[in-house]
């Protein structure tokens, strides 16, 4: 529910104050940047750097992560980066104001601050959170979502627990996805309302998320696990 509702409000911050620019969905930012190549828009340029610098950012997150990904607390100290360049988004939003232009350098360095923060969320969700839903590409769970509404409709629970590879089509996978959709969906929400009114210190928000995420796993590590009576 967090990270989604964190993705939503992020992009929907960047697309409404940084030219349409996706930082999350950055499928979002390639179609943006077809569109500015063939209709000769001035923000190819901007568009470009996004998509590039998601690329680069990614590969230093995915060799960070593997990395460390044994260590103690790893998902808490990574929902504390995210959080604190998100931060640093925010505070830089802020002083810089609204952005003078798409090839401006203080807008390039916003989306890259954003960037750098989302793509460390996508990582995570690609190799630590893999059995989670996926928080910052909505499509797969709406299809998912549907699939097991109609597999309810049709055979019901009894189906379902027959079929062991029928990963998407019980009760608890339906309220997965639904609760990732309307988490995400809040986020876009809220993201564009506040944003409307405070501008990028909106982005303090979903800093604010991160900084409770990593403080409810650090809370989960150092709780003493059950141990079986003898």
């Amino acid at each position: 529910m967090g990270l989604a509702f964190v993705a939503g409000f992020v992009d929907a911050v960047t697309v409404l104050g940084l030219y349409h620019t996706f930082v999350a969905f950055v499928t979002g930012t390639i179609i943006t940047l077809g569109l500015a190549l063939v209709s000769g828009s001035g923000d190819a340029l901007l568009k470009t750097i996004v998509v590039a610098g998601f690329a680069c950012f990614s590969l230093m997150w995915i060799a960070i992560i593997r990395s460390v990904r044994d260590t103690p607390r790893t998902l808490a100290w990574f929902f504390a980066a995210e959080g604190a360049v998100l931060t640093v988004f925010a505070v830089a939003g802020t002083v810089v104001g609204e952005p003078t232009g798409p090839d401006a350098v203080g807008t390039i360095v916003l989306c890259l601050l954003g960037v750098l923060a989302m793509s460390l969320q996508n990582a995570l969700m690609t190799i630590l959170l893999t059995r989670h839903a996926p928080t910052t590409v909505m499509t797969g769970n709406v299809v998912r979502f549907l699939v097991s509404v109609e597999d309810l409709a049709r055979g019901g629970l009894a189906s379902v627990r027959a079929d062991p590879d029928a990963r998407f089509k019980s009760r608890r996978q339906l309220l997965t996805y639904l609760v990732a959709l309307f988490s995400f969906m809040v986020g876009v929400l809220l993201g564009a309302a506040i944003f409307l009114r405070v501008g990028f210190g909106a982005l303090f928000v979903p800093a604010g998320i991160l900084g409770a995420l990593a403080a409810v796993e650090i809370m989960r590590s150092t709780r003493p696990r059950a141990t079986p009576d003898n």
